[in-house]
């Protein structure tokens, strides 16, 4: 037995002597990283979140047709020790990713002592923290628009677009003041900014950088004028979301809003998981549909009304007349002696402007041709009751217009008033 345990020690030593002369230093362009995570994209790229020994953390984007790979992509695990060497490319997200040209396996070497693996420090690197609004899961409001923002921000991020944090906010802050706040920059620096940008850096394919970690609303607000490119176009492209979004009628709750783009950039803790973040978009937009559909209804209903109590006003003046179907028309030029009358069929010639109650000119044409049959019933109607040669006023109850739905720049139950001059009248072939 002794002698075995002679022998199974030489063999032993002998054998980490034997594997210990196999192993590869490392070289100067290569890197000692821990795995802690693989994911594949869906083009098919694998993701290799590591842990280096400084105590910071880099995805590596491998992919068989641009990694060279001793072993097997799909191989790689969380616990892994691999040498990666890199394109030199690095994104400036936290953590930030860069593209991996070579991958060898050490993992074996680590584990036996051949070689050194510390990361200690890594527990004792600081959280960032972001200090800016009040976010609650109990205020729809807030919670929207840190999530929107958070997305948001993800979005660009896997689009490689990594914007100067501080700044950004900063944009985003402004804009949602606009009117009470000055500016930075002017609307014209800000477009000029952005085109330089993506032409220059963006679509050249260079690095962005987040720049310094800005986290609180104090240290935002007292940023001053940019003067990197950087940092311009950061405050602009967040002052432009911002106007983005007031123009297309949605209004976000500024800070809480920076707050969850700054925490997705800077790689912070999210208040929120990726599920709640999306159930808080959906409520937000279930919220703002059900007011819409309040307040068109309660549109609707005032429309109507103000219709009504003009038009009943309006049938009391000399020169209007009530037409059965609750059109009200009003002869300013009557030339019935010679002119034809046109019928459903026809095909009609005028010069006409809509208006509404208010004054406001909604459309206008001269010698427009219109099918009689492809108008709004109190128009046809309208015209009916011309000969060619006239000129009416006719009001057009809503009903007989474009009802309680409107149109994209009509309100529902709105009342029409056309001024209409009768050029000319086509049959159609028997």
């Amino acid at each position: 037995m002794r002698k075995f345990l002679a022998f199974a020690a030489v063999l032993f030593c002998s054998g980490i002597l034997l594997f210990a002369e196999g192993v590869q230093e490392q070289q100067s362009d290569e890197t000692l990283v821990k795995v802690t995570a693989v994911t594949v994209d869906d083009g098919g790229n694998y993701m290799i979140d590591t842990l280096r020994q400084d105590g910071g953390r880099v995805i590596y984007i491998a992919s068989p047709e641009t990694t060279e790979s001793e072993i097997a992509l799909s191989d790689i695990a969380d616990g892994d020790y691999l040498m990666v060497k890199d394109s030199g490319i690095m994104t400036m997200s936290l953590p930030p990713q860069m593209p991996c040209t070579a991958i060898r396996d050490v993992t074996a070497a680590v584990n036996s002592g051949l070689i050194s693996f510390n990361a200690a420090e890594a527990e004792n690197m600081p959280a960032v923290e972001i200090a800016i609004g009040n976010v609650s899961a109990d205020n729809l409001d807030a919670a929207f628009s840190y999530s929107y923002g958070y997305l948001s921000m993800e979005g660009l991020m896997a689009n490689n677009m990594y914007p100067r944090g501080g700044y950004f906010a900063r944009g985003v802050l402004d804009a949602s003041d606009l009117g009470n706040t000055e500016p930075l920059l002017s609307a014209q620096e800000m477009s000029d900014t952005i085109t330089q940008f993506m032409n220059d850096v963006y679509n050249a394919g260079l690095p962005t950088d987040y720049g310094e970690i800005i986290a609180s609303e104090e240290a935002i607000r007292a940023l001053a004028r940019p003067e990197s490119l950087e940092d311009k176009f950061g405050y602009s492209y967040g002052y432009f979301t911002i106007i983005n979004l007031l123009y297309g009628g949605l209004q976000v709750e500024a800070p809480e809003f920076a707050a969850g783009l700054l925490t997705a950039l800077y790689g912070a803790e999210p208040l929120f998981t990726d599920e709640e973040m999306t159930g808080f978009i959906d409520a937000y937009i279930q919220k703002l549909q059900e007011e819409y559909a309040a307040w068109l209804e309660e549109l609707a209903a005032n429309n109507l009304q103000e219709a009504e109590t003009y038009l009943e006003d309006n049938a009391a003046r000399e020169g209007v007349t009530t037409l059965p179907s609750g059109v009200q028309i009003e002869y300013i030029y009557d030339d019935t002696e010679d002119g034809a009358v046109p019928t459903d069929t026809d095909t009609v010639t005028v010069d006409y402007t809509l208006s509404l109650i208010d004054g406001t000119v909604m459309d206008q044409g001269e010698n427009v041709q219109f099918a009689l049959s492809s108008l709004i019933p109190g128009f046809t109607e309208a015209v009916k009751n011309m000969s060619v040669g006239d000129t009416i006023r006719a009001y057009i109850p809503p009903e007989l217009g474009y009802g309680e739905y409107g149109t994209q720049t009509i309100e529902p139950n709105s009342l029409l008033i056309f001024d209409i001059t009768l050029n000319g009248v086509e049959t159609p072939e028997a």
